[in-house]
This record gives structure tokens, sequence and C-alpha cells, in this order.
């Protein structure tokens, strides 16, 4: 079966060409194309499969992002960096992920100067109990179960209460406060 039903039909190479937009058609062909009901239903299956390829099979033989990262390190055993050499010379798609991650290995410093501080990092990670101050106990009710909590950290307080909603589940609420006025606690919302 021929693929020209007209003269001026695009044939189907044509067509492929058009979705891939690898390729134009001549003018005639084009307004016989805006024109033919034909000619634009092949079009759009063409499209259709090209999509159900695309969203099935896209890159589904290309490596991992972690394994194209290790490629770049060196870090693979020799059958997988042969493999991988072979497919980046088939896949432009890879090809360009692994310049840009050779790009980024080589402007990544592993060890920035003064960039760590152990007394910054373990400021931010403890705060200390505020022991709360002793209630009177009084008859026919339940002692305190320890709630509300609250927590200090430098400037910052952490105020922790226990609530019920109104279908009976119970909640915590976290209030965060700060002592310090220029200490901004956008971080946390």
């Amino acid at each position: 079966m021929t693929d020209r039903l007209h003269a001026l039909a695009p044939s189907n190479e044509d067509l492929i060409s058009l979705v891939y937009d690898e390729g134009t058609l001549p003018e005639e062909e084009r307004e016989h194309l805006d024109q033919c009901p034909i000619c634009q239903q092949r079009l759009a299956d063409y499209k259709d499969m090209n999509t159900l390829m695309l969203s099935h099979l896209y890159r589904s033989l290309c490596p991992s992002a972690v394994n194209l990262n290790y490629y770049c390190l060196g870090a693979l055993p020799v059958e997988e960096r042969t493999s991988i050499a072979n497919h980046l010379l088939d896949c432009p798609l890879c090809a360009d992920e692994v310049v840009e991650i050779r790009r980024e290995q080589a402007s990544y410093d592993l060890f920035p100067e003064g960039g760590f501080s152990l007394r910054d990092a373990v400021r931010r990670i403890f705060a200390n109990l505020v022991v709360q101050q002793a209630q009177p106990v009084l008859r026919d009710v339940q002692p305190s179960t320890g709630w509300p909590r609250q927590y200090r950290a430098e400037a910052n307080d952490l105020s922790l209460h226990l609530s019920r909603a109104d279908n009976g589940e119970i909640m915590l609420l976290g209030i965060i406060t700060s002592s310090d006025p220029a200490k901004t606690l956008n971080a946390f919302e």
C-alpha cells in the first residue's frame, strides 16, 4: 500500500520528520496538509505514537543519574564504565548530562574554609528544658502531666502545648519566640 493517496500528500517520512521537528514541507504539501483531513489524521497518529513511545521508552536504556555521577568520579567497575562510555557515544542527552556533572564536580569545593563550626552546629540542635514553676495541688484535681513544656536555646524559646481538637483528637501546638529583636524566625514558618 502506498503512503500517498494524493500527489501532493506528504510521505510517511515527511510526516515523521515533522513530528520530530527535523524537517519542513514544501509550500504545496503544507497547503495540502492544512486542508486534507486524511493527512491531518496521519500526522496526528504519528504524533500520538511519538508521545506514547516517549512516555514509555524515553531514556529507558539510559543509565541512572547516580551511575552517571559515579562514572564521572571513576567509581564504577570497568564493565559498567565501558557500558556507559559506549552509551554516551549514542545518546546526546546522557553526554550533555555528563558534561554538566563534570562541570559541577569541578566547581565543588570538598573542603570549604571556615564554613563549619562545631559550636554553631551543636547550638542549633540542643535546647534546655525550662523547669516550670511549682503549681499548688488542689483536691479532686489530677496532678499535671508536665504540659506545657518549654525549651530554651540561647534567645529562642519553644513552648509545646497539648490540646484537644473538636473531634476529640489530641493536637500538639508549638509556639516559637525569640527575645532577640534582631533575630527573625522565618526559617520555622
